[in-house]
């Protein structure tokens, strides 16, 4: 289900809907017209085949991720992401031993690109508590 609540099977979320919107219009306007500057600005075969390879060549690898030992990761996941969706980020973070998980909320695909001020003091906070730990 969506921020607006699943409209499918009826009207969406309003007061849902009201939350994720009020005030945010101008950041969303600029965050898609950023996005598609980038679409127009590469090469339109790159833009075919990215779906390609992000969606429908999607291999499961979390038996690679399970060989990853000893090694600090983080895995940060978009609540809001329809790509990667919380639940697979979770598997992923679970596959991998030690690693940090974390949700950011209002965020989907392109957390960086939507919303850095979210995104650096998660990194922040990670990288300082491993520079505490050596």
């Amino acid at each position: 289900m969506g921020p607006l609540g699943n409209s499918l099977l009826g009207q969406p979320n309003v007061s849902r809907l009201r939350r994720c919107w009020t005030g945010r219009l101008d950041r969303a306007v600029r965050a898609v017209s950023s996005y598609l500057n980038c679409v127009y600005n590469n090469d339109p075969k790159s833009i075919h085949f990215q779906p390609q390879g992000i969606i429908l060549n999607r291999v499961d690898r979390h038996d690679l991720l399970r060989t990853i030992k000893n090694v600090p990761v983080l895995v940060i996941a978009g609540e809001e992401d329809r790509q990667c969706p919380v639940y697979v980020c979770r598997k992923m973070a679970n596959a991998i031993a030690g690693s940090t998980f974390v949700v950011l909320a209002e965020v989907a695909h392109l957390a960086a690109r939507e919303r850095l001020e979210l995104v650096n003091p998660v990194i922040e906070k990670f990288l300082d508590q491993l520079s505490s730990l050596s």
